[in-house]
């Protein structure tokens, strides 16, 4: 699902999203770590079950405002997806588990501080 949402947030317009990974170089930037799931929810008969995979984004920026700003914008593009297909996915749906939270001051960055927001979503992915 990570990939997935990285191609979703890329057609939306966002740019310098990373992968699983949190680069220590750039104060500003989005990350997008896949974080498991829950077990698939399986059908009687020739359907495939579904999986329902999780993903946690990271938004960070030295302003407070702009981290704040890009992280409910993204709660509002990927609140409540229904019935639509991501990089070739068929997503049942996609909903956030809450809105955004502020983690604090990223520690991690070599490039300076950043204030950081994190948001958490879950899925239901049709099994090809």
């Amino acid at each position: 699902m990570g990939e997935d949402i990285c191609v979703y947030l890329t057609s939306l317009g966002y740019t310098d999203i990373n992968l699983n990974t949190v680069p220590v170089d750039k104060t500003s930037c989005i990350c997008v770590y896949d974080t498991g799931g829950y077990e698939a929810i399986r059908y009687y008969g020739s359907c495939p079950p579904d999986d329902q995979p999780t993903v946690q984004i990271r938004v960070r920026d030295p302003s407070p405002s702009a981290a704040r700003s890009r992280v409910y914008a993204i709660y509002a593009a990927c609140d409540g997806l229904a019935n639509t297909t991501i990089n070739g996915a068929r997503y049942l749906k996609i909903n956030c588990t809450g809105p955004p939270s502020y983690i604090g001051l990223d520690q991690v960055s070599t490039a300076g501080q950043a204030h950081e927001w994190t948001l958490n979503l879950y899925s239901q992915k049709r099994r090809t």
